[in-house]
């Protein structure tokens, strides 16, 4: 009797593990040609503001890459992912040198790192682990089944450029009252500075090492060479 009750316990959630995952991989593949509609945070977000009985304007998904400045674009890479174009989701080349760093709060997210944790997982404080978890298995999913191209909208959608501001069209309009191919490269490289951490670079009393690091994305824009992409 036992082991009769283990085996439709073990079948159960064998069933389970493998809707799950077919679950996830329709829902990546999705992204392709849907915007989500929402994620985690912007969920979190709309409760918060509707307990304040606030009332947030819809998300709109941003304007093709294609349609984006290409200052825009490159300020990105060349603060965030480099080698982009060159990995396959995860830079080890990067991760091999925070291995070997002493600095505590270097990390190694590529872009499609951000996009795991931004479009599909809680980024609440008290799951780090899960999260990381979450992202090393969403990234080979999102490079396997989705273009470099759309990994890049889908950052600019739903990363947070500021407490509150999530994506590139609204932390456009709310910074500079213009649409996100209007942005000029002064504008762009500010926006761009703010990430990944909004909190850190554009908080209420980071306004000297946000211009630093703006200052350092203008340099290694300036670079020859600096980014790889089509």
């Amino acid at each position: 009797m036992v082991m009769r009750w283990l085996r439709r316990r073990v079948r159960r959630l064998v069933a389970w593990a493998v809707a799950a995952g077919v679950a996830v991989v329709v829902a990546v593949a999705a992204l392709g040609v849907v915007d989500p509609p929402f994620t985690p945070r912007s969920i979190y977000r709309r409760a918060v503001a509707l307990l304040a009985w606030q009332r947030l304007p819809p998300h709109a998904p941003t304007v093709t890459l294609g349609r984006l400045p290409r200052h825009l674009v490159r300020a990105l890479l060349v603060a965030e992912d480099a080698r982009f174009y060159q990995h396959h989701g995860f830079d080890w080349e990067e991760i091999r040198k925070v291995a070997e760093s002493e600095e505590i709060a270097r990390g190694a997210s590529t872009i499609t790192m951000q996009v795991a944790r931004n479009v599909f997982l809680w980024t609440g404080p008290r799951v780090r682990a899960p999260r990381k978890a979450g992202e090393v298995l969403l990234t080979p999913l999102l490079e396997l089944l989705l273009t470099k191209n759309r990994i890049l909208e889908l950052y600019f959608d739903w990363c947070t450029f500021s407490p509150g501001t999530i994506g590139i069209g609204e932390a456009a309009r709310k910074a500079f009252g213009v649409a996100p191919e209007e942005l000029d490269v002064t504008q762009s490289v500010y926006l761009v500075a703010c990430l990944p951490n909004p909190d850190l670079y554009c908080g209420e009393k980071s306004s000297r090492r946000h211009a630093a690091r703006m200052r350092w994305i203008r340099s290694r824009m300036n670079a020859a060479g600096a980014v790889a992409a089509p």
